[in-house]
């Protein structure tokens, strides 16, 4: 799979672990990746639309357009074929509801796994900053241990006295 921009990530794309397993945790609790987990896994009040991934994501949704006015129809003209075309309608509309549910809660999924996953790398990020400072710290204690032992080897030593050798 080729990744054409870094920045975005697909939608099937998942970090994986050393056994090969895709990881996934939100608030702690281990979660398999959204296209396997059903909502249920979910600790309660995870899922919502207070994630800015989840609001950005239903943006896009875009404006429907304006419906037509209700007709009604006389019952003159409902036989059987109307009957039948209402029939296939009610199921193909109940069907896009819930794939239009599915996406929703998929998407909701994906930004709580994000989420996740970014409080990981921020405290990663936190952990690294810090060993990075420690890590400055001392060699700047080295630096300045040499600098002093150099300073002192610099030193005339006083006559009468006997010059040490600290190695």
């Amino acid at each position: 799979m080729a990744i054409e921009d870094k920045n975005k990530v697909p939608f099937f794309y998942f970090p994986v672990n050393m056994s090969g397993e895709a990881e996934m945790s939100v608030a702690g609790t281990p979660v398999a990746p959204p296209s396997l987990a059903p909502l249920s896994l979910l600790p309660p009040g995870v899922v919502g639309l207070s994630s800015p991934l989840v609001a950005r994501a239903l943006q896009g949704a875009g404006a429907r357009r304006p419906r037509g006015a209700k007709r009604a129809i006389p019952d003159a003209l409902k036989d059987q074929k109307y009957f039948e075309r209402r029939r296939r309608n009610n199921l193909a509309a109940k069907r896009s509801r819930d794939s239009r549910k599915a996406r929703e809660d998929q998407i909701n999924l994906r930004a709580c796994w994000l989420d996740g996953e970014n409080a990981v790398l921020r405290a990663r990020v936190a952990r690294l900053r810090e060993e990075a400072f420690c890590l400055r710290r001392l060699l700047a204690a080295r630096q300045a241990e040499r600098l002093r032992l150099l300073s002192e080897a610099e030193r005339p030593v006083p006559p009468g006295a006997t010059p040490s050798t600290s190695e």
